[in-house]
């Protein structure tokens, strides 16, 4: 489940706070994204071919 906690939209693009508790779907964006883990249990992320566990 992903809830939104704060969406900003601005001239300089946008900022989205979520609260991420289940798997993503694997996908793309042309943007670049900053993730940043607050708490609970560290993933792992596919990037190309190369898994990243974060934490």
């Amino acid at each position: 489940m992903t809830e939104a906690i704060r969406l900003y939209w601005g001239r300089f693009g946008h900022v989205s706070v979520l609260n991420v508790a289940s798997d993503f779907v694997t996908h793309a964006h042309v943007e670049a994204h900053i993730i940043i883990w607050l708490e609970g249990t560290a993933g792992e992320m596919t990037i190309g071919r190369e898994t990243v566990r974060l934490g």
